[in-house]
């Protein structure tokens, strides 16, 4: 379970602990679950602003 608003992140019940740069990494890939990205893509979805 991802709370995108509370940016945390639940498996089985149990929170897990991601840095600050994992926790889009891995909505980026939950929200293009079906969708093959390129690194490009990752890089501008993730760290637009970097």
């Amino acid at each position: 379970m991802l709370d995108p608003f509370r940016q945390t992140v639940e498996r089985d019940g149990i929170a897990l602990r991601l840095t600050p740069r994992e926790f889009p990494l891995l909505h980026c890939l939950i929200r293009h679950r079906d969708s093959v990205l390129s690194k490009r893509q990752i890089l501008e979805d993730v760290w637009e602003a970097e």
